[in-house]
């Protein structure tokens, strides 16, 4: 979602301006709120979960557990430089950029250690989390030598799109009922469907993406020729 908001806003600046500021369409407030609560509560969530201890013991994955705190974490830095960027800017703008690149690898490194004694169908859609977080902290770092393109930015924002929607398909894939009976975590050809269904979320997110674009476009279109009628009307009048 905070992708989809991105992208609109970047594409409506550089439509109404011509021009483009990476950072600047992001949610400001709202979003760095929405961060802070969902990174501090889930967080919480998690080390209670862990019984509030680091080592691993009978019948508690503490390990995941604190992987997760980990991740939470990462992004709750993010909430931190956002606020302090929007105080200060300057070079703080920098420094917020790369802390997003820090976190999509930071993320994606998490969940490569996630693999262990998974089946194959689990292995498969952890990796392909994991592959989508490490070509979003690339876009991203792309992006920090020129965070006004807009092609780079657009691509960046459709991989964060990509990497959420994945997420929400890999819950469903091995944990949804309705999955029950479907898949077998065991067949290689059921894991080489993830791979499948996976090009088909991007694919299908850049298709969407460039539709909002042409809407957003269209209606530049029509706000410009109703700007020229009113201007012809304003001429006739003198």
């Amino acid at each position: 979602l905070l992708g989809l908001w991105w992208f609109i806003s970047s594409v409506r600046t550089y439509r109404d301006t011509g021009s483009h500021t990476h950072r600047n369409n992001h949610g400001g407030c709202l979003e760095t709120t929405l961060k802070l609560v969902v990174c501090v509560c889930a967080g919480i969530a998690e080390v209670v979960s862990a019984r509030f201890s680091l080592m691993p013991s009978e019948g508690n994955d503490n390990g995941n557990d604190w992987q997760h705190v980990t991740m939470y974490l990462l992004f709750l830095a993010t909430a931190v430089f956002d606020i302090i960027e929007s105080k200060y800017g300057g070079p703080w703008e920098k420094v917020c950029h790369l802390s997003y690149v820090a976190a999509f690898f930071g993320e994606a490194s998490l969940f490569f250690s996630h693999l262990h004694d998974r089946n194959i169908l689990d292995t498969r859609c952890h990796t392909l989390v994991a592959l989508s977080g490490f070509l979003v902290g690339a876009s991203l770092l792309a992006c920090y030598s020129d965070r006004n393109c807009i092609v780079r930015t657009c691509l960046y924002h459709s991989l964060v799109i990509a990497h959420g929607l994945w997420f929400l398909e890999t819950g469903f894939i091995l944990l949804s009922p309705v999955s029950v009976g479907v898949w077998d975590s065991n067949s290689d050809e059921h894991a080489m469907m993830t791979n499948v269904f996976f090009c088909w979320t991007y694919i299908g997110t850049v298709a969407v993406m460039v539709m909002v674009c042409g809407f957003l476009w269209r209606g530049r279109r029509g706000t410009s020729h109703q700007r020229e009628q009113n201007q012809f009307l304003l001429n006739e009048m003198d």
